[in-house]
């Protein structure tokens, strides 16, 4: 077939004048690849470094947790640690968290630093998810870590995992490791978030508190702490405590009988922390907008400071949504939960054992500050004062139930 030559300037022309933009047009790059929570938890490991998106999952904020749960699949933690990448400043995760990581003498080293980067997508879907998990919830009295919300989201981000977490011991006790992610670092893996590709917020029943008596104003020489708390803060949070945070439990150790499970269980927590003008006590208050959030670079070496186990512990407590007496209890949450992990008798204790007795712990402390009520995350009731006699450990001991039935803590698996 012949065409007349003027028939081709044309079609000639606007050829080139093409060109140029079909070569800049750079493929498609393909979605990561879709993979479940039970996928991951059962060997962690294999998909270190990998980016993947995690379809409808599950995702609840609070006290001291930030993670995708899965109740179906049969691990001790059925949950998978969320962080957004260092620097984001966002506002949803823990109020309260606390983080071991190798201290400056430590015979042993941090792992090895993630080799696939990541960074945010700070869209609308993601302001969505930040804003619906870190939104608090309207009850009258104390309520630990309460958001109005759980999401469910589809999440794209670098899976970070472990063949096993926590603080690893020799022989003799001595720590000679540790590795896992977030709160006491007992999660074998987690996600940094690269993006969210949709989000459903999902409202938190607060019913069960809705009637409970407000929490009557700290008095004006409380300092911000307990009633019967007093002081503490180590000088991070001028004006929170005073100059001393281990006088926090110390005070409400005060409260009971010498020898009693309470005295010994709060002078215990309040013990852990440095007294003024030792620095190598190895643990650390971190206080303010503190993004635990957030998979920290200073994660991936050694702590400033010494430890006599050669191990640091950070403690890390917001205090934009720590008010008053909410700042003592979560300290002395946070200091039983150092205690357990000191303790070498006790033998590597897992997550449910430490949740556990730093909760026991805390409902301690709402007892010593004469708190008339005191909430957890999920809306569950941790104490009220119209409580009498057995009501009271039964009822206490039922919260607790129903709060870790929320989490991925597998009470069925030890």
């Amino acid at each position: 077939m012949t065409s007349k030559p003027g028939h081709l300037l044309l079609p000639l022309a606007l050829s080139f004048l093409a060109a140029p933009a079909l070569r800049s047009q750079a493929p498609t790059a393909a979605a990561p690849p879709e993979v479940t929570v039970c996928q991951v938890l059962e060997k962690p490991a294999d998909f270190n470094g990998k980016i993947v998106t995690l379809k409808s999952v599950q995702v609840i904020a609070g006290f001291d947790t930030f993670e995708i749960v899965d109740h179906t699949c049969k691990q001790p933690i059925n949950g998978i640690w969320l962080d957004y990448p260092d620097g984001t400043r966002g506002k949803a995760g823990p109020v309260e968290l606390v983080y071991p990581q190798a201290a400056s003498n430590a015979s042993f080293n941090p792992p090895a630093a993630p080799a696939t980067p990541v960074s945010l997508s700070k869209d609308k879907n993601w302001g969505d998810f930040d804003k619906a998990l870190s939104t608090p919830a309207r009850t009258k009295g104390l309520c630990l870590g309460c958001v109005a919300n759980t999401v469910t989201a589809t999440l794209v981000g670098r899976i970070d995992g472990v063949a096993t977490a926590g603080i690893e011991r020799d022989a003799q006790g001595k720590p000679s490791g540790i590795s896992g992610f977030g709160n006491l670092r007992q999660y074998r893996a987690r996600l940094v978030i690269q993006s969210v590709v949709s989000v459903e917020a999902h409202p938190i029943d607060y019913s069960k508190v809705a009637d409970i008596a407000p929490a009557p104003a700290a008095s004006a020489d409380s300092g911000g702490g307990g009633r019967r708390g007093g002081g503490g803060g180590g000088g991070a949070a001028p004006g929170a405590f005073g100059t001393d945070p281990a006088a926090i439990a110390r005070a409400q150790a005060s409260a009971y009988p010498s020898g009693s499970s309470l005295n010994t269980d709060l002078s215990r927590a309040g013990n852990v922390f440095p007294k003024l003008g030792d620095p190598e006590n190895g643990v650390s208050l971190i206080f303010g907008n503190s993004n635990a959030n957030e998979a920290k670079k200073s994660e991936e070496k050694k702590a400033s400071g010494k430890s006599p186990d050669g191990v640091a512990y950070l403690c890390y407590l917001d205090q934009d949504r720590l008010k008053g007496d909410l700042l003592t209890i979560a300290l002395t949450h946070a200091g039983a939960e150092v205690a357990d992990l000191r303790d070498t008798s006790i033998g590597g204790p897992a997550l449910l054992s430490l949740e556990v007795h730093a909760w026991k712990t805390t409902l301690y402390s709402a007892l010593a500050n004469r708190e008339r009520s005191l909430a957890i995350a999920g809306g569950f009731l941790l104490w009220d004062n119209t409580w009498q006699g057995s009501a009271t450990t039964e009822n206490a001991n039922g919260a607790m139930r129903e709060y870790f039935a929320t989490l991925s803590v597998n009470t069925d698996v030890k």
